[in-house]
């Protein structure tokens, strides 16, 4: 349950793209022809970059989520089913970075470019 708490955590706060930042640049060290380094370097700055902003717009999605639906309910009950739906989105959005990144897409593995 900590294992699963910590990870959320470093999912809300980015930390975790920044791990991989720093992982992909020591792969792009690593190559020695000077346009495959740019070209890896591009892909990885808009791969981080793609996933920065799906888990911004998340995190905003869910925040707004809450606020407007802890307001709504105190106001207009009526727009919780909205503000529900705000923050089913936000977490949508969550889920589309992780099949996309992480399953789809995932980093090369270590072991493949160590061989």
């Amino acid at each position: 349950m900590v294992n699963f708490v910590k990870e959320i955590a470093q999912r809300v706060t980015l930390y975790d793209i920044l791990q991989q930042a720093k992982e992909t640049d020591k792969l792009v060290e690593k190559i020695e022809d000077e346009g495959e380094k740019t070209k890896a370097s591009f892909y990885y700055l808009t791969r981080h970059a793609c996933r920065a902003m799906f888990r911004v717009a998340g995190n905003l999605e869910v925040a707004l989520a809450g606020y407007f639906g802890y307001t709504a309910a105190t106001v207009d009950p009526e727009q919780v089913p909205k503000c529900v739906l705000l923050g089913v989105l936000g977490m949508l959005t969550y889920l589309v970075d992780y099949t996309i990144f992480d399953k789809i897409a995932p980093l090369p593995n270590k072991d493949k470019n160590d061989c």
